[in-house]
């Protein structure tokens, strides 16, 4: 696991990522708004859980949205969304069985693809004044991380930089 965690790391621009002894790490951006991704195996049953807190919704009108998306994963790109019972805070997670990953380019994907649903979700469920929301960029979804080969860093398709964090 920890090499095919280390290839698809490499895919996503972090070279010197890894886990650690306990099997997890967190993937931090350094823009405002894109939550922590968090990266836990659990080796006793060959299990990878990657994880975000979303925040916290406010409105519950957006439940009944969040749990359409949620429907068999359509809205979520496949992972599902929960409440975390201690803090009742809103979490995206996808289990993955390790012997199912074909390959890192896969694994990969699935750390962008939470990173990406989270991102969205977070904003949607934000509470946001209307000059705010005005002065907001539109974000494609749906690109895969495309690496920057002069800098060496790597860039998911809203332009967020990541970081690696043990």
């Amino acid at each position: 696991m920890h090499i095919l965690f280390e290839e698809a790391a490499e895919k996503l621009g972090l070279k010197d990522a890894h886990l650690d002894e306990s099997g997890g790490c967190t993937i931090i951006s350094k823009y405002e708004g894109v939550p922590p991704v968090n990266i836990r195996y659990d080796a006793e049953n060959d299990i990878v859980d990657i994880y975000a807190e979303v925040g916290v919704v406010s409105d519950e009108s957006l439940f009944k949205e969040l749990l359409k998306d949620n429907f068999f994963g359509t809205g979520t790109r496949g992972a599902v969304f929960s409440l975390a019972p201690d803090s009742e805070k809103l979490v995206l997670a996808k289990e993955i069985q390790v012997a199912a990953v074909t390959d890192a380019t896969e694994f990969a994907s699935a750390i962008s693809n939470v990173m990406e649903v989270a991102y969205e979700t977070r904003e949607r469920i934000t509470p946001k004044d209307e000059e705010a929301a005005a002065e907001d960029e539109e974000i494609p979804a749906g690109e895969a991380p495309t690496p920057v080969p002069e800098s060496g860093a790597s860039y998911l398709s809203r332009g967020t930089e990541i970081f690696f964090q043990v």
